[in-house]
């Protein structure tokens, strides 16, 4: 049975606590790039994209809302907050071998949503190939065991350390323009890092079997407009698209270079030009 090689060690995360996830498009790498086109200051910090939610970590807020259209990511999240340690402990005794891994996805496929589902959950994520979440036409998860680039595990004591954060963090399941019409409010920093969206093409990546598409990127539009009038602040990452040209139009970016992760081979990952947008003052802009 093939066994996990770890590339990285556990000593590599002794400065903050480390996300609980693992997720393609992450922007955890970025963080030291994009933390000084961060707001000064801000009531609450609000992330309508949350996956793995990396710059929560970084920033450990005294108050947080994040939300996802991903019911299974909403769920791991809530029964971190509420059942910490049972959560991990659950995990941590599964074997992590490929043929376990296929048989676990089986089952996760199979079960409906509560505890075990969540726990089957974190072991997919923490051992699937890139940290992809994606699910096939019948809706079942398929993303294949990865046998390498994978990171540890996180012990129990930084699992319980990075828990703590998401115990002062307000989760939701629901559609992002509806997330931000609704729980969002004057002096609040929201930070949107939306799927990939490339006119006329799918991405490996997908979430669900409706891909995040230009109806969705001009709602998108629409929510930044939305925010910029109730009086929050916004930054918005995305790759440096024609669309995301004209939406900058109308507020501040900059570009950043970027090397973008998602792809399997480390040859074939080059870097990208991801434009920040935001709609307030920002010194080294």
């Amino acid at each position: 049975m093939a066994q996990i090689h770890c590339e990285c060690t556990i000593a590599d995360r002794n400065s903050f606590n480390p996300p609980l996830l693992r997720w393609a498009g992450s922007k955890k790498r970025q963080y030291n790039k994009m933390k000084r086109y961060f707001p000064e200051s801000f009531d609450t910090y609000v992330e309508p994209f949350a996956g793995s939610a990396s710059f929560l970590f970084r920033i450990q807020p005294s108050r947080a809302k994040i939300n996802d259209v991903n019911p299974h990511l909403c769920d791991f999240y809530y029964y971190s907050k509420t059942r910490t340690k049972h959560l991990y402990d659950n995990f941590s005794k599964l074997p992590r071998t490929s043929s376990n891994y296929y048989s676990i996805r089986s089952r996760f496929n199979a079960l409906p949503r509560g505890f075990r589902k969540t726990v089957y959950f974190y072991f997919l994520n923490r051992n699937c190939f890139n940290g992809i979440y994606r699910i096939n036409k019948q809706g079942e998860f398929n993303v294949p065991f990865s046998d390498s680039r994978v990171s540890p595990y996180l012990t129990l004591e930084e699992f319980e350390r990075s828990c703590k954060t998401i115990s002062q963090t307000q989760i939701y399941n629901m559609d992002f323009e509806k997330f931000c019409l609704k729980r969002v409010g004057s002096g609040d920093f929201v930070y949107l890092d939306p799927p990939y969206y490339r006119d006329g093409h799918r991405t490996f990546n997908e979430y669900d079997l409706v891909s995040f598409g230009r109806e969705d990127f001009e709602r998108l539009n629409r929510v930044l407009h939305a925010l910029n009038k109730i009086g929050a602040k916004f930054l918005l990452s995305f790759p440096r698209t024609g669309d995301a040209i004209r939406l900058a139009r109308a507020w501040n970016s900059k570009n950043l270079h970027v090397l973008r992760t998602v792809a399997g081979n480390p040859q074939a990952r080059r870097r990208q030009t991801e434009m920040l947008i935001f709609n307030y003052y920002v010194k080294s802009a």
